[in-house]
C-alpha cells in the first residue's frame, strides 16, 4: 500500500534526508581525520614537502 499524499511522508522524507547528510557528514570527517595522520606518520617517516600526499577529493562524494 502506497501512501503518497499521508501527512507525515514529508516529515519522514525530511529526516531520512537528514540522517543521510548527517552520516555523510561524519564519513567526510573520518577521511580528513585519517588523511592527517597519514600525512603525520609520512612526515615522520621523513617524506620530503615536494611529494607530499594530497587531501581526497571531497567534489567526487
Amino acid at each position: 500500500m502506497i501512501m503518497r499524499h499521508h501527512p507525515d511522508s514529508g516529515k519522514r522524507a525530511i529526516a531520512l534526508q537528514l540522517a543521510f547528510l548527517r552520516a555523510r557528514y561524519a564519513l567526510l570527517k573520518q577521511t580528513y581525520a585519517l588523511h592527517e595522520i597519514a600525512i603525520h606518520v609520512w612526515e615522520q617517516e621523513g617524506g620530503g614537502a615536494s611529494s607530499r600526499p594530497t587531501a581526497p577529493d571531497s567534489r567526487n562524494t
